[in-house]
């Protein structure tokens, strides 16, 4: 039986959203390349655009996915014939796949624009302090969007899940959500999210305090999805 067989879900999962990150990803270096370009022929350019870009748009962008991956595949997987429990083991390696491909391509746009900024002789600095301290550390930048668009993600889904089984379970679960995805104040330094990082600034941004916060995160969210979703009534939806 091939891998695919096995990981039906996983596979089907990977296979839509990571099109969709790739297209977003296109867009995004578009974006940020007619910004550079602006910014050079008006003034000049001493810091990463593509930064500002990368900590934005794709966070929300990845939590869509994980509300879509809850909202829309669950009930197809019951539909045919397949377990909550089935559906739910499988969403563990998607949410870490979708994750490290997404910060894969993150990787690339700091890689692609350092080179262009080292060939017009401009300065590659951070526009604000983040975990991996330099835009040319791209281990450091692959490793903390890893972790920054996973709690994103898992958000997303523990919110459709929670959603899902009804409306005042939804709202309970917002608080936690937030919790989830604040690490990413850390991780990535202060994002402008509902001020969280104000709110984060006496914690500091020692790795340590990040990425432990982050993994306990990731988690206590993984759990939560569990405990709600492997019992959710599913009615047929009206036409």
């Amino acid at each position: 039986m091939s891998g695919r067989n096995r990981w039906p879900t996983l596979g089907i999962l990977l296979t839509a959203h990571l099109t969709f990150t790739l297209v977003l990803w296109l867009v995004l270096g578009i974006v940020s390349a007619v910004t550079t370009a602006g910014l050079w022929w008006f003034g000049n350019v001493d810091e990463s655009i593509w930064h500002n870009v990368a900590t934005q748009v794709p966070r929300w962008f990845l939590m869509g996915l994980g509300i879509d991956a809850i909202s829309t595949y669950l009930r197809l997987n019951v539909a045919h014939g397949r377990t909550r429990g089935d559906f739910l083991r499988q969403l563990w390696p998607y949410f870490v796949g979708l994750a490290v491909s997404a910060a894969l391509l993150q990787t690339i746009g700091y890689l692609v624009e350092g080179g262009v900024y080292a060939a017009a002789g401009w300065s590659h600095d951070l526009p604000s302090a983040a975990l991996f301290g330099n835009a040319n550390d791209f281990a450091g930048i692959f490793a903390t969007y890893t972790l920054f668009l996973l709690l994103w993600t898992i958000a997303g889904a523990l919110v459709s899940a929670a959603f899902s089984r009804s409306v005042l379970t939804g709202l309970s679960t917002i608080p936690l959500a937030l919790l989830i995805i604040s690490p990413g104040e850390i991780l990535l330094g202060p994002t402008g999210f509902l001020g969280i990082g104000n709110v984060l600034s006496g914690v500091g941004g020692s790795t340590v305090v990040g990425v432990g916060w982050g993994v306990v995160a990731a988690v206590v969210g993984c759990a939560a999805i569990w405990g709600i979703a492997r019992d959710t009534p599913l009615r047929p939806k009206v036409a």
